[in-house]
């Protein structure tokens, strides 16, 4: 059996994980990746567009090979997500 892992980049923050440490560590692993962001605000954290918050996840992304799904997991509108995808797609090919 061939199992994966889900490499959910924003939930490292709530463990207070390094995301660039774990995501190097679990590279083998990783069968796909969660693509959202967050933001740290005064009242605590909250999830976010990839291209809205405080992580640099262009970074990160580069870590995994191309051929790896990524699932872009946050709430949008239509306009936001077209601009997200727009924008994962230059930073990916």
């Amino acid at each position: 059996m061939n199992v994966g892992f889900v490499n959910d980049i924003a939930n490292w923050i709530f463990t207070s994980q390094d995301v660039m440490i774990v995501s190097k560590q679990l590279l083998k692993y990783t069968s796909y990746i969660h693509l959202r962001n967050y933001k740290s605000t005064r009242t605590g954290i909250q999830i976010s567009s990839f291209n809205e918050g405080d992580m640099n996840w262009e970074k990160i992304i580069q870590l995994f090979a191309k051929e790896i799904p990524v699932v872009l997991e946050y709430s949008s509108n239509t306009n936001q997500l077209k601009a997200d995808v727009a924008h994962l797609l230059d930073a990916i090919i």
